[in-house]
């Protein structure tokens, strides 16, 4: 059975950070006593849910840290599925005809990279792969399915020219971690049910001096004195596990902002990684003869 307390918690929390009023109060109950309908409403929708007008909704949602509404809706969303059981996010993201989960999925990842596109914060992506690009090491994170993405992030960074590591779970973040300080940056991948030892990982990182950012589907309640910059991406898949399509998205075009910083220098990257990768093979146009085919008359 699903627990609501952890979300009603939050949504008190963000409550406590601005100055309670009618309004807030207002939304604040709302939001608690409707969470699956409110994660999924247009703000005419959640206005009306909650007796107040849109620019009213508007104007608590940035009171409570979010650009507005949508960004809000997305983090209410994440805090609404996570309390669920997996059983019961099936049912909620509804996942369609038995006869069309593939469509359905489609349909799933499409609208959630319309969700992130629409909200995302393009300046700020443009703003973080230029200090990513100035900074003297780079670190990628995600523990789970989320290394995936880290992993992406450090593999296309490094291709642009800007080597990026994406350490293991264990000893590799722990020795990642030990030699970060200011100068540096680090990216964390947390999504859905994430991991605590993430979080403990970037929180670790800003101590150092290191400037940190996170891909994550949660709102920026106590993550403030941890992160540097939050983006939001949405995660919500036609079925029971996240989708990855919006945060490779961004991971993207943060790597394609990094690619036009100085030509130059991912021009002579990618002439290396060409040259290392004829050379060991992976090219069967340009594959090197084996020995046996060298000695065949």
């Amino acid at each position: 059975m699903s627990d609501r307390t952890p979300l009603i918690a939050w949504l008190e929390s963000l409550a406590a950070q601005a100055t309670r009023t009618e309004t807030t109060e207002k939304l604040k109950d709302a939001l608690a006593q409707n969470p699956s309908r409110g994660s999924y409403a247009a703000i005419s929708d959640v206005s009306s849910l909650a007796e107040l007008n849109p620019a009213a909704v508007t104007r608590t949602a940035q009171s409570w840290g979010f650009s507005g509404w949508p960004e809000l809706r997305v983090a209410l969303r994440s805090r609404y599925l996570e309390s669920l059981s997996f059983t019961e996010v099936a049912s909620e993201r509804r996942l369609g005809t038995p006869a069309s989960p593939v469509a359905s999925s489609f349909d799933a990842d499409r609208r959630a990279l319309m969700s992130t596109s629409s909200t995302i914060d393009l300046a700020a992506v443009r703003a973080v792969a230029h200090i990513a690009g100035a900074a003297r090491r780079r670190v990628s994170i995600g523990s789970g399915t989320y290394k995936s993405v880290s992993d992406l992030l450090a593999t296309y960074f490094t291709l642009a020219g800007y080597p990026t590591q994406s350490p293991d779970e264990t000893s590799g973040m722990v020795g990642a971690l030990s030699d970060l300080g200011p100068g540096d940056i680090i990216f964390g991948v947390d999504l859905w049910r994430g991991y605590a030892s993430t979080i403990e990982a970037l929180a670790i990182a800003r101590e150092t001096g290191a400037t940190v950012c996170l891909i994550t589907d949660r709102g920026a309640t106590g993550l403030r004195k941890v992160v540097d910059h939050l983006f939001h991406v949405s995660s919500e898949s036609s079925t029971f596990f996240p989708t990855l399509v919006p945060a490779v998205a961004l991971v993207n075009a943060l790597a394609s902002e990094l690619a036009l910083l100085d030509s130059a220098v991912t021009e002579a990257s990618s002439q290396r990684f060409e040259h290392t990768w004829r050379r060991m093979g992976f090219d069967q146009k340009h594959r090197p003869p084996s020995p046996t085919e060298r000695s065949t008359p």
